[in-house]
């Protein structure tokens, strides 16, 4: 008897080690496949065509925008920039440069704060280039929203306002094929 009990007390010593080792085995995860996400077709009221008028708040200019979903952020085509402090924040005082623009209009200054810095790195130069942003309110046909624009020279280019995709985002889609969708036809001339 003294046999069977020990070997019991034998057995039940090696199923307690097996169960402890089971309880302190890591449980192998149950994985669920996540549903894959539904590609909705956007179902924007507004539609942008590629170039659009904009007018600038601040200054009630209206001028040509490129509008491009592959930028990132908006841009002006902004020259004679000076940087200021203005109850000791940062601020930049600019022209807003534009080809068709009168002599008096050109005279116009913007004055806004800077609300941060980016660098820019240019296609065509390796060089990093620090480009304050500024913060405007701009119309673009039924749109009229805040828009955040680095300041950039911009006259190598076909128009003095880009549109990046921050400012769209949510609010239009971009049909590249039409332009000024949101332009009446004596604004266009």
């Amino acid at each position: 008897l003294e046999d069977q009990v020990d070997k019991l007390n034998g057995d039940l010593s090696t199923f307690r080690k097996e169960a402890m080792d089971e309880v302190r085995k890591p449980k192998e995860p149950i994985i669920v496949q996540a549903p894959a996400p539904v590609q909705a077709t956007p179902t924007h009221d507004i539609v942008l065509g590629s170039i659009e008028r904009v007018t600038i708040d601040s200054i009630k200019q209206t001028f040509d925008a490129r509008v491009d979903t592959g930028a990132a952020t908006s841009s002006l085509n902004a020259v004679d920039i000076e940087e200021f402090e203005r109850n000791g924040k940062n601020w930049v005082r600019f022209h807003l440069a534009d080809n068709t623009k009168s002599e008096e209009e050109k005279d116009i200054w913007i004055e806004a704060p800077i609300i941060r810095y980016v660098k820019i790195r240019q296609a065509t130069n390796e060089e990093l280039e620090r480009r304050a942003v500024v913060e405007l309110w701009v119309h673009v046909g039924k749109i009229h929203e805040k828009a955040q624009f680095t300041l950039a020279d911009r006259s190598q280019m076909n128009h003095p306002v880009l549109l990046g995709r921050e400012f769209i985002r949510d609010i239009a889609v971009v049909d590249v094929s039409k332009k000024y969708l949101h332009t009446s036809v004596s604004e266009k001339e």
